[in-house]
């Protein structure tokens, strides 16, 4: 009796394990053995994700590429700003230094003349 008890018990803890082992990874094995994965295909898989991962995602060559682009019109920008930048300096420095500049402006802006000069405004 003892010895049907022990085989009926191993069966029992074997049939435990084998409950444990239809998990996840048990039925995704089971469905991958349907597929027939030839070195074509391998290869194939192994190149999509290669393009996804590498060339199309989003640290990928093209958008590294883009980031490349988008890098030199920003210095592009840069270098405008800084000659912008420089003439802005210079008019300032004109209209704080320069008296016949100083004086045309101020002609300019308050309709000021010589003293030989009339001065006509037109509407």
């Amino acid at each position: 009796m003892s010895c049907r008890r022990r085989s009926r018990q191993g069966r029992m803890t074997e049939g435990l394990r084998m409950n444990a082992r239809r998990g996840l990874l048990y039925r995704l094995r089971r469905r991958l053995g349907a597929i027939q994965l030839t070195r074509g295909r391998f290869y194939l898989i192994g190149f999509v994700i290669f393009f996804l991962a590498y060339i199309a995602g989003s640290s990928g060559f093209l958008a590294q590429m883009r980031l490349w682009q988008e890098g030199r019109q920003l210095q592009k920008a840069i270098e405008l700003e800084q000659k912008k930048k420089s003439w802005m300096k210079k008019e300032a420095d004109s209209l704080t230094n320069d008296r016949n500049r100083i004086k045309r402006e101020a002609q300019k802006e308050h309709s000021l003349g010589e003293p030989d000069e009339i001065i006509v405004h037109v509407q």
